[in-house]
């Protein structure tokens, strides 16, 4: 219809009347162009404030995993300092032997720190990190990632430095546990055979918990340094939501 009326208008020479239909023209597909973009920006903003939302809940769920760890460890650190005054001084009591068990039981059983990849890796293999919150809170995730990724690359140090001290010492002593148990408090003393008297009067014993006691440490502060980077991740993204409620 616009097609004819615009030949038509030209066949009269109509100028003024084919000026209005072009400009006609140009402001509908303007107009056009301008819904279409509102709409998809309307999409970003939903697909970003959903995406944030599971990402807060990946950081969460990494905070937790990492500080049920940190604790682990710093109960390790408390367990082997009973067993390196125990066998400095050979000398045990009645009390402190479970707490000696578990000491020998858990050492060098660490794990490195985590961090739930779930939302970030689907942003990426679509290629939509970018819409997900803002350039902060993407600096932050890209900088915990980073740490993640050299934490690994140290990993074989670690364990080429912690497994033949656990090694030697465990070859000192002989479990009979009636099942796996994960980080215990405490072992009975029946369930754990060893003689202290000859364990403390070697020197390579003492130096060898040292050591494992010195590596726990540096794995805390791996874990401690990630767990301090993805708390300001949930930072960022707590206020970032709290600013689009309003609040």
């Amino acid at each position: 219809m616009l097609l004819r009326r615009v030949t038509q208008h030209i066949k009269d020479q109509n100028w003024f009347a084919v000026f209005v239909d072009f400009f006609i023209v140009v402001v509908g597909v303007f107009i056009g162009i301008q819904v279409n973009n509102w709409n998809e920006s309307r999409k970003d903003k939903t697909a970003s404030y959903e995406y944030i939302q599971r990402l807060k809940s990946d950081v969460q769920i990494s905070l937790d995993r990492n500080q049920y760890q940190i604790s682990n460890f710093k109960r390790n650190i408390k367990e082997l300092n009973l067993v390196l005054k125990s066998l400095e001084s050979c000398a045990l009591s009645t009390k402190e032997e479970p707490i000696f068990a578990a000491g020998i039981y858990n050492m060098g059983k660490y794990d490195l720190p985590v961090m739930v990849m779930r939302t970030i890796d689907e942003l990426n293999s679509v290629g939509k990190f970018s819409i997900v919150g803002n350039a902060e809170i993407r600096q932050l995730i890209t900088e915990v990632i980073r740490e993640l990724d050299t934490t690994k690359s140290i990993d074989g140090q670690i364990s080429s430095r912690t497994i033949p001290n656990i090694n030697f010492i465990k070859t000192r002593f002989r479990f009979t546990l009636d099942k796996h148990l994960t980080q215990p408090e405490s072992i009975s003393p029946d369930k754990i055979h060893y003689d202290l008297d000859t364990i403390c009067q070697n020197p390579e014993m003492i130096n060898a918990v040292a050591n494992v006691r010195e590596m726990t440490l540096a794995i805390i502060a791996l874990n401690q340094r990630t767990y301090d980077m993805q708390s300001k991740v949930l930072e960022a993204i707590n206020d970032l939501l709290n600013m689009q409620a309003g609040i």
